[in-house]
């Protein structure tokens, strides 16, 4: 008999294997760049539910006239809640007994892929959900009616006529929608070398947990709409959001800095932001202003009309 014969030999081996894994760098494909690009990273908390003081917009500075206007903080703080996620596995004892554990590093590499890759399942939901699910305002992210003082803003529009696209301004270090980590990954076995699955079938259960969750965060920097995608209509929403001001009438000057949009969608990407000239012959104003980007399925994830 050769090889490994108990958990306790195992257990290094699988976490040095598995650690290794997790710190590989992945790439960042064309089709996962908006991502990070919509969704800021949070630092690691330590709790069932996290407080988050900060999602409340900083207007711009303004020309010191008279006293000081000063701008409270954490005033539209609430609580986010993290989810637990699991991946686990099943093992043959035989595979340790006679030295083989080293032929699983490629899918031990697939469940390291899968874990760093989950922020794009989570914001995949959020972006499903943006109509759905309430932010710091008491409204969803995309909403027509987010108040302002004794007013109201929207950053939606839906028609149902066209394909949905978004502008988003991407400049800042928060986001429009916000991923943390509450802890994990944990990667652990679920025997004992006495264990019945062990003892009686031969077979070693493990697998990763984690707890993570996410948010929406500043609906100002962000306009979601499904009207025809056209060098004016990108131009209107643009003009939206660089003019949104808060209640004492300050700026915040959100510029669009990205267009995001389903690729069947494309020519009229290319139509609207690449051309000098528009659809009328008119100088393209929005040329070169966006950087586009591609959401995968963004018309099946994402219905407003």
């Amino acid at each position: 008999m050769k090889g490994l014969t108990t958990l306790y030999d195992l257990q290094p081996i699988l976490s040095f294997m598995l650690n290794r894994a997790l710190s590989v760098r992945r790439e960042v494909t064309a089709a996962e760049a908006y991502v990070d690009l919509l969704c800021m990273t949070d630092t690691p908390g330590s709790g069932e539910s996290r407080d988050m003081p900060w999602v409340d917009p900083i207007p711009d500075l303004r020309k010191w006239v008279g006293p000081r206007e000063k701008h409270e903080l954490g005033v539209n703080s609430y609580t986010v809640t993290p989810d637990p996620y699991e991946l686990s596995f099943l093992l043959k004892k035989e595979w340790m007994r006679w030295d083989k554990v080293g032929l699983l590093q490629p899918q031990i590499n697939q469940a390291a892929t899968r874990v760093q890759k989950h922020k794009r399942t989570i914001l995949k939901d959020q972006i499903t959900n943006a109509l759905t699910y309430l932010g710091y305002d008491g409204k969803p992210l995309l909403a027509t009616d987010h108040p302002i003082g004794a007013s109201t803003g929207s950053n939606l529009d839906n028609s149902g006529a066209d394909y949905p696209w978004i502008l988003a301004d991407c400049s800042w270090d928060i986001r429009p929608f916000c991923y943390f980590v509450e802890s994990g990954p944990d990667w652990g076995n679920m025997n004992t070398d006495a264990s019945e699955a062990l003892y009686n079938r031969r077979e070693l259960e493990w697998g990763v947990e984690i707890w993570e969750g996410a948010c929406p965060c500043i609906w100002q920097m962000i306009y979601a709409t499904d009207i025809d995608l056209t060098t004016d209509n990108i131009a209107a929403k643009t003009a939206i959001m660089m003019n949104r001001r808060n209640e004492q009438e300050f700026e915040y000057n959100f510029y669009p800095t990205h267009l995001f949009y389903d690729p069947l969608d494309w020519k009229a990407v290319k139509a609207a932001l690449i051309g000098e000239r528009d659809a009328s012959g008119a100088t393209n104003v929005v040329a070169g202003a966006l950087t586009p980007v591609p959401i995968p399925n963004l018309n099946a994830i994402l219905t407003l009309g």
